[in-house]
């Protein structure tokens, strides 16, 4: 099993990540939906809000550095 340094499975860390990434975009999806976006308009959002989301959770490496 792989663990993370805090001793906790990597595999549970990714679950509850991906779980409040979902809640985070339903609430998006709601606000918008009630405001009369369009579906175009909100999976358009929601595309690129996970993307967003994807990447900022990951650690920097080459591919993505500081940007400091």
């Amino acid at each position: 099993m792989n663990f993370s340094p805090t001793g906790i499975p990597k595999a549970l860390l990714r679950e509850k990540e991906r779980q409040e990434r979902t809640a985070f975009l339903t609430t998006v999806a709601e606000q918008m939906r009630q405001k009369g976006a369009s579906e175009k308009s909100m999976r358009k959002v929601l595309e690129g809000f996970d993307e967003f989301l994807k990447l900022t959770s990951q650690p920097n490496t080459p591919h993505h550095p500081d940007p400091t």
